[in-house]
């Protein structure tokens, strides 16, 4: 799909304001503002590796950001889970959720209208069209924060094999079916600068025939990475016509983008 296209429907038209902001001068940016933007910026083309939207298609999709320099900005916010102001809101939400998530019977209740749900719903399929998938993420090098030292000691050093891997991460997703079975390729996102593969990382890439790889700058799935999984992963491994996909909920991945209509 061109810039042009995309460019039509504005993404602030949308945009809901938050309690939680940045302030730039007269501007106000939400953490999922910055969020959107970033993935729309850092959406690949699966065949050239190249960017799908140049700064000038992200700022007529998003008219409130006027310079690049917001993108590198709003990246180092979002790196650093935004800005004091946010880090202190977020304190308050979670201290407003966990008691809210205190109470154990609407929890339970809530995992038993799941399971209800889905159990009324297993009949109407065969057990290699009843799909799970989940996403994992991973730490290249496990580190500690703490270690032994004498008391007094202003400074004390440690060693790790890697710095580029205590700070870089990847996400596996697997598809398994109610057959116990691995249905498809798993499909791996690595965490790369801009989100882009250099010519180094490509070169010394594993290949295997049942592992389909990407990239984003977080080493975690945007949008378009979402698309990019069910077009090379999913759907080409689906057998039947009725699939029942169970899946978590999160933006990303929503029926709002229309996913997965093809499998209904």
């Amino acid at each position: 799909m061109s810039d042009e296209s995309l460019d039509n429907s504005s993404d602030d038209s949308d945009y809901e304001e938050q309690n939680t902001t940045l302030f730039d001068g007269l501007q106000k940016f939400s953490l999922d503002y910055m969020q959107r933007a970033l993935d729309y910026y850092d959406a690949m083309d699966p065949k050239t590796q190249k960017r799908r939207h140049t700064i000038k298609s992200v700022m007529r999709r998003f008219p409130r950001i006027t310079h690049r320099r917001y993108l590198s900005r709003f990246r180092t916010y979002l790196q650093n889970n935004g800005t004091k102001k946010q880090k202190i809101d977020c304190i308050n939400d979670y201290t407003v959720t966990k008691r809210e998530v205190a109470d154990e019977d609407i929890i339970n209740k809530s995992i038993e209208h799941f399971i209800e749900e889905v159990r009324d719903l297993l009949p109407s399929y065969n057990h290699r069209s009843i799909l799970n998938t989940d996403q994992t993420a991973f730490e290249f090098e496990m580190h500690s924060t703490r270690t032994l030292s004498y008391v007094g000691e202003k400074a004390t050093l440690s060693a790790v094999r890697s710095k580029n891997k205590i700070t870089h991460r990847y996400t596996v997703q697997p598809t398994i079916n109610l057959a116990g079975q691995i249905v498809g390729p798993v499909f791996v996102c690595l965490q790369e600068k801009d989100g882009r593969m250099g010519e180094r990382v490509r070169k010394n890439l594993f290949h295997a025939n049942n592992v389909v790889t990407s990239c984003s700058s977080s080493g975690k799935l945007n949008t378009s990475l979402v698309q990019y999984w069910i077009n090379n992963c999913l759907f080409p491994s689906l057998s039947h016509s009725r699939t029942l996909l169970l899946s978590d909920s999160w933006n990303g991945q929503s029926e709002k983008h229309g996913f997965y209509d093809e499998i209904r």
